[in-house]
C-alpha cells in the first residue's frame, strides 16, 4: 500500500474518543519510522474544539504511552480565545488592535 494513500479509522460507540485517538496514533507503525515509535507524531497537527480538549488529549497520550517520554503532535484549539493574549495585549501596546474601526461617514 502506498504511504500517501488515505486511511480510515472508526471508533466504536461508547469508547472514549481521545483515549482511542491517542492509542491508535501511538500504535500506528507508519508513524514510527527508523527512530522508533512516536517520532513522526511531531509532523501531525490535531485540531480540537477547545483548550480543555487539548489538555485532555495530552493526558490521553500520557496514559497511552505508559507515562514514558513522547514527542507529541501539535495540538491546537479551534474555537477558543486565549485569555492570556487578551490580558497581555494592553501591556504590549496592542489595545488598538482590539478596538473597533471608526464608523463610516454619512453620505
Amino acid at each position: 500500500m502506498p504511504h500517501d494513500s488515505p486511511r480510515l479509522y472508526t471508533i466504536p460507540a461508547g469508547t472514549p474518543f481521545l483515549d482511542a485517538l491517542a492509542g491508535t496514533l501511538l500504535a500506528d507503525p507508519t508513524l514510527g519510522g527508523r527512530f522508533g515509535a512516536g517520532v513522526a507524531l511531531a509532523d501531525i497537527t490535531i485540531l480540537l474544539p477547545t483548550r480543555r480538549a487539548v489538555r485532555a488529549l495530552g493526558d490521553a497520550f500520557l496514559r497511552a504511552g505508559g507515562g514514558g517520554a513522547l514527542i507529541l503532535p501539535a495540538i491546537r484549539p479551534l474555537g477558543d480565545v486565549d485569555e492570556d493574549e487578551l490580558v497581555l495585549a494592553p501591556a504590549l501596546g496592542a489595545d488598538a488592535a482590539l478596538s473597533l474601526p471608526p464608523a463610516m461617514p454619512a453620505l
